[in-house]
């Protein structure tokens, strides 16, 4: 039970924050929708299904096809993560600079110091926003 718990606490936040980086915004509700029915859907069979299983007293096999199963899960897992975009899964875009410099690794890693970030644009001030123009000192009045 404290597996199952644990589990459950790991996944329940990432899925749907993961549905909602996937899905557009035409089509979140409707995915929120599927996953909250799956969920549901499988608390209210699975017991079901477990009391039918338990009742015929062939408790290997059915071990044995849980393990399988979450075997078959972990292959598909790994399969999905290969196809998901990086931003979705939570990993940073690789940065421009480390397609030219393939001999370095850090900048193929998207690491080390100044040399593996892009310079910054000599209009722009560190908040992202264009500087403001300077106004011309006024002449004084004469009287």
């Amino acid at each position: 039970m404290g597996v199952f718990a644990f589990g459950e606490t790991m996944l329940q936040p990432t899925i749907p924050a993961m549905y909602n980086d996937l899905a557009s915004d035409r089509n979140r509700g409707r995915v929120n929708m599927v996953n909250a029915a799956a969920v549901q859907g499988g608390a209210i069979t699975g017991p079901i299904v477990a009391g039918l299983l338990l009742d015929q007293g062939r408790h290997a096999g059915d071990i044995a096809t849980m393990v399988v199963g979450c075997g078959v899960i972990a292959v598909l897992a790994i399969a999905l993560e290969r196809r998901l975009p990086a931003a979705a899964n939570g990993v940073p875009e690789p940065s421009p600079t480390a397609s030219r410099h393939p001999k370095r690794p850090d900048a193929r890693l998207g690491l080390g110091g100044s040399r593996a970030t892009p310079p910054r644009s000599p209009r722009r001030s560190r908040r992202g926003r264009r500087p403001r123009a300077r106004r011309p000192a006024r002449a004084p009045a004469s009287p």
